[in-house]
């Protein structure tokens, strides 16, 4: 018995140290990371209904977005997504107004660490990349807050066709960034000009700037810890 409890000590201590070794290791290595700080957020405005798929589709008929978000393992009904805190805020209190009970939930977009020797040689390229990207959904917060405003679907439709070019331009430009950078870019640049050929409703954008705004999380998880 005594030399079972013996052995037992021994592999206790070896794992111990094992762990103790993984830890001290991995802190040297995010050490040895070039950061670049970013405290910029998204910031959701979601239903309160119980079912998802329930608050989703009331959304929709109410003109918002209707988008299912994750955000760490727990779906969201979204109506609509901003970059300032200020302005969720206040689509906040307009949707409350009208009876019906949202949250704001703020996503920060987080640093970005660029940990082996090739991250670090592309690091300014890859957080123009991204920088690029982010200057676009607010230009599509924009177009969407001008519709909503009485643009008329022509100006939309310009404004639109800009847009999928910047994308069209991201996805060749900057196709070091990841793997699926070039792909996700030219989805989206295919997402905006289908609306050439449709009638251009808020709604619809504001569901489209969601699905943007997921991606650009995705992407940049790629550089995060």
């Amino acid at each position: 018995m005594s030399t079972v409890f013996h052995w037992l000590k021994r592999i206790c201590a070896c794992l111990g140290l094992i762990t103790t070794t993984f830890f001290c290791g991995y802190a040297t290595y995010l050490d040895q990371a070039y950061v670049i700080q970013e405290p910029k957020h998204f910031y959701f405005l979601v239903s309160n209904a119980e079912n998802v798929m329930v608050g989703a589709h009331f959304a929709q008929l109410n003109g918002g977005a209707g988008y299912v978000f994750s955000y760490k393992k727990q779906p969201y009904a979204v109506l609509a997504v901003y970059m300032s805190e200020t302005e969720g805020e206040m689509a906040q209190i307009s949707v409350m107004t009208a009876g019906e009970a949202a949250t704001l939930l703020e996503v920060p977009l987080g640093d970005l660490y660029f940990k082996s020797s090739k991250e670090k040689k592309n690091a300014d390229t890859i957080a123009q990349a991204l920088n690029v990207y982010y200057d676009n959904i607010i230009f599509l917060q924009k177009t969407i807050s001008l519709l909503d405003n009485g643009m008329t679907q022509e100006k939309t439709k310009r404004l639109l066709n800009e847009s999928a070019r910047q994308f069209s331009f991201l996805a060749k430009k900057y196709a070091i960034v990841v793997p699926s950078w070039e792909a996700e870019c030219q989805n989206i640049a295919t997402t905006l000009r289908r609306y050439d050929e449709e009638i251009v409703t808020a709604q619809e954008l504001r569901g489209d700037l969601c699905s943007f705004c997921a991606v650009y999380l995705e992407l940049r998880k790629h550089f995060s810890l």
